[in-house]
């Protein structure tokens, strides 16, 4: 057995079949004292990752969530600057033309 698994990723969509291969490898690599850490965007809501970490347990895996924004929280404010700015693009457009100097309303041709 190793010592620490990382995991980036590795969980896509609803297919329990690559889960039981994804499950079966760790329980190949792992030992009662191996380390797993499983980093995860949930990019689709309404998957089945409930299912997947039901599975895990199952096979005897312990699921701990860690507060990752207070482990990294420059990160976290990245993300969040992110994703705020990807739900209002339109905000950040007028707020550029607004900057531009000497132009009332930013002018003509001035965007993000």
């Amino acid at each position: 057995s190793v010592d620490v698994v990382l995991l980036a990723d590795v969980v896509y969509g609803s297919n329990p079949g690559m889960w039981e291969r994804l499950t079966d490898t760790l329980l190949a690599l792992s030992g009662p004292s191996t380390l797993v850490l499983q980093a995860e965007s949930r990019r689709i809501e309404g998957v089945l990752y409930d299912q997947y970490w039901q599975q895990l347990a199952a096979a005897g895996f312990t699921a701990v969530e860690l507060p990752w924004p207070q482990l990294v929280p420059e990160a976290a404010a990245s993300i969040a600057a992110e994703r705020a700015a990807a739900q209002a693009p339109a905000a950040l457009s007028a707020a550029a033309q607004a900057a531009v100097p000497g132009e009332a309303g930013g002018g003509a041709g001035c965007g993000v």
